[in-house]
């Protein structure tokens, strides 16, 4: 694995697709050339098992800071899982005061623990205080929300079917991110805004 050169490591990021980091749906992880936003994290250790080191299926396209703090760790988590970040992170708000829609401090960021097997991964990532500071992404949804209407994302799609194909293209505009189910892992903070818009849109119900 350290002799590994540069272009299998850009051919081993670019052949399994992944463009945020799997393990913290927080950042961005691309290859180009020389210019890396992302590591490659050994599921199973390659201290530990050596014959892996090089496997494809245990190499993970991640972010820095999720493959710092991992280390040599084992994970429950298994990124090649499909749907797995929608199983691990599950994400609501709570409102300090009424006056939320105009100060964004009054938004705060609760991650639930979905299952207990994931709490060690959780924690060791620290994900929990990460996603507090993105408060602001939740007031922004929370506001245009407020602002949205499904007779108005109709309207849109109405009147401009030459540039959307669905409404559900429409509501991706609005909200700046992917909100189907199969979406969470093409843009960072995908998991967060898909829970916290369908947590609305069960309130306004």
């Amino acid at each position: 694995y350290e002799d590994m050169p540069e272009s299998a490591n850009d051919y081993i990021i670019d052949s399994l697709d992944v463009r945020v980091c799997p393990y913290c749906n927080r950042n961005y992880v691309y290859s180009a050339d020389k210019y890396r936003t992302c590591q490659l994290d050994h599921y199973y250790s390659k201290d530990r098992y050596p014959i892996l080191a090089i496997s494809f299926y245990n190499l993970i396209p991640v972010c820095a800071s999720c493959n710092l703090h991992k280390g040599k760790e084992q994970f429950e988590f298994y990124p090649h899982d499909i749907n797995s970040v929608d199983e691990m992170l599950k994400f609501t708000f709570e409102l300090e005061s009424a006056d939320y829609l105009k100060n964004r401090d009054d938004v705060r960021v609760i991650l639930l623990e979905s299952k207990s097997k994931y709490h060690k991964q959780i924690k060791q990532l620290g994900l929990e205080k990460l996603y507090e500071k993105h408060n602001d992404v939740v007031w922004e949804i929370i506001r245009k929300y407020e602002l949205d209407s499904t007779e108005y994302i109709h309207s849109l799609y109405e009147e401009n079917k030459d540039i959307f194909e669905s409404e559900q293209e429409v509501e991706n505009m609005i909200y700046s991110n992917y909100l189907g189910e199969d979406e969470i892992g093409l843009r960072p903070l995908g998991k967060l805004t898909k829970d916290i818009v369908m947590e609305l849109k069960g309130q306004r119900k």
